[in-house]
């Protein structure tokens, strides 16, 4: 596991950090909250209805329309990016906006995956940056925790490439815990910490906020499997902020825009396996959290 620089956190925050996989590090300013909640609210409701798939979790990043994608992380620049910016030390990180993520009443779970790498984990870090603007529990689809499975070496992560189902899944479920969030309340996590969410059972929807914070400098990457170029192996993209908010960034990967190189694929059934045998691994380092 890379020994990363967390010095922007407290001390307390960075042991979660490090061992656990995940912190609560802030709590976002009550009226600034009320304002972003109604400008959101208003948001959702102009384009849920349009954009969302009934009863499905829906995040704005993903939305094939550039308008829509684009207000989104605008959004999440103005109220939370730049609030962490007044509030950390960004001296050796940067803070990117993603997007708003929705969960509608009735909307399944996400199951339990990493999210894809987008820097190498090998020599440079990864976090998400997770706010809900109504309190998150398990009724509504709070995140889910695997404390401990952030060490996995499984770096090269394709986005929607999941390698939770099978026994894997049977298996990590046992160690999933439900990780209950005020409104407000800023939840940060390792991208290739296991982890999901329950259903949404409460009569309303459930929004969060998502930013990204890398250590500053780092190249971005994308990684991806394309039969149409090359088999049995995984095409490392070195891309910028510009591609993730392409109206349509698939083409970035047929124009020659971002060069590639090129990674042995391991077999599915390989990595699996090597999930299942760091169990043991995950639970020492999250016991590591007490001592």
């Amino acid at each position: 596991m890379l020994d990363c620089d967390y010095s922007f956190l407290d001390e307390q925050q960075q042991k979660e950090l490090r061992y656990l996989g995940y912190t609560i590090i802030k709590s976002f300013p009550n009226a600034r909250l009320k304002k972003v909640k109604k400008e959101t609210d208003d948001f959702i409701d102009e384009v849920k209805y349009q954009f969302v798939p009934k009863n499905e979790l829906f995040n704005l990043i993903n939305s094939t329309y550039i308008d829509t994608k684009l207000r989104s992380n605008n959004m999440v620049k103005e109220h939370l990016v730049s609030y962490l910016e007044e509030t950390l030390d960004t001296q050796n990180i940067t803070i990117i906006p993603v997007s708003h993520i929705y969960k509608p009443f009735g909307s399944k779970g996400s199951v339990w995956h990493h999210d894809s790498s987008v820097v190498d984990e090998r020599t440079n870090f990864s976090l998400n940056v997770w706010m809900p603007l109504v309190n998150s529990t398990r009724l509504n689809g709070c995140l889910w925790m695997f404390p401990g499975s952030h060490i996995n070496d499984n770096y090269f992560r394709e986005f929607a490439y999941n390698y939770i189902v099978g026994d894997v899944y049977v298996e990590m479920r046992k160690h999933m815990i439900p990780l209950s969030v005020k409104a407000g309340e800023i939840v940060l996590f390792h991208r290739n910490i296991i982890h999901g969410s329950s259903n949404n059972m409460l009569p309303y929807g459930r929004t969060a906020l998502e930013a990204l914070i890398i250590n500053k400098g780092a190249q971005m990457h994308v990684y991806r499997r394309d039969k149409k170029i090359i088999d049995k192996k995984v095409l490392d993209y070195k891309v910028d902020l510009k591609h993730y908010l392409d109206e349509d960034n698939m083409r970035n990967f047929y124009s020659g825009e971002y060069k590639y190189d090129l990674i042995d694929e391991e077999p599915f059934e390989v990595t699996q396996k090597r999930l299942l045998d760091s169990i043991p691994k995950f639970l020492e380092q999250a016991k590591k959290f007490s001592l």
